[in-house]
């Protein structure tokens, strides 16, 4: 079974002609002569979360309805799975790197520095 990089936007494009085309039709529909490929549609979704972690608020981001973004947060969680998840036989290897180090500045507690969560 292939896995990683490759397979994870290969899943991620399978599932984004699920829900991106009722999108554009939508948008092409309420805008007539602008045509939008998936991608474009996909990356402005993705634009979405800087604008509001810039402005607080983004009213562009109501184009969008409730279902595009469920369909949308499970396209982020499809690529991640096959990425760096349980669908990917190196995800493990990959993430024990991260606790270890993450547990390594714990144990170590205030003499490591300052510890930042993202």
């Amino acid at each position: 079974m292939q896995t990683g990089h490759d397979y994870g936007l290969i899943q991620l494009t399978k599932f984004r002609s699920t829900y991106l085309p009722a999108i554009s039709a939508r948008f092409q529909a309420q805008n007539p002569g602008i045509q939008f490929t998936d991608g474009e549609i996909y990356s402005m979704q993705e634009m979405c979360g800087f604008e509001i972690l810039v402005r607080g608020t983004s009213p562009w981001c109501n184009v969008f309805s409730h279902d595009d973004w469920l369909d949308f947060e499970y396209a982020r969680d499809v690529i991640h799975y096959y990425r760096a998840g349980p669908g990917n036989r190196f995800g493990p290897a990959m993430g024990w790197l991260w606790l270890n180090a993450t547990a390594n500045l714990l144990a170590k507690g205030p003499d490591a520095g300052k510890l930042f969560f993202s």
